[in-house]
């Protein structure tokens, strides 16, 4: 049962049931404007402040007002705890002191350490080349592949000497 609001309406004259029905629909309203307004907001913090560990689910049911302070104590414990578990894992490995804080640190900024790693890639400056396949990356073996002249891999237009 849809009930309009009529701002000026007199509500003397309607009875219980249907008064009740408008307050349950305007108090619904009022909640699901008021939870898009938080997550807006959230997100907004969020970018603006450049808390990457905090998504604004983490900050539901949070006051609007308090919002940015739980949003920076959130991305403070959970760099607290993101550092560490890298210290604990860089300590396994045998790290110790100042090279400890420097390889957490190298860790942390978003580098993977002082160690070379090999690089991660499809060719061989470590970037990927994608092609008109709808956005999947293309590897260089891909590209060694003969082309299909019909449906029915027919590869004899490839193979035939010329």
């Amino acid at each position: 049962m849809s009930v309009e609001i009529v701002e000026g309406e007199d509500f003397s004259q309607l009875d219980g049931s249907t008064l009740r029905a408008k307050l349950e629909e305007a108090l619904a309203e009022n909640r699901s404007l008021k939870k898009e307004l938080a997550t807006s907001r959230a997100k907004e913090i969020l970018g603006s402040n450049g808390f990457s560990l905090v998504k604004p689910e983490d900050l539901a049911g949070v006051k609007l007002e308090e919002m940015e302070a739980k949003a920076k104590e959130l991305q403070e414990q959970r760099l607290a705890e993101r550092r560490a578990i890298v210290e604990d894992l860089l300590k396994a490995k045998g790290f110790e002191g100042d090279e400890l804080k420097a390889e957490v640190e190298a860790w942390l900024s978003g580098g993977s350490g002082s160690r070379e790693e090999p690089k991660d890639g499809g060719t061989e400056d470590g970037s990927w080349s994608t092609g008109l396949t709808g956005g999947q990356f293309v590897r260089d073996t891909d590209k060694k592949l003969p082309p299909m002249d019909d449906p029915m891999a027919n590869f004899t237009s490839h193979f035939s000497k010329k």
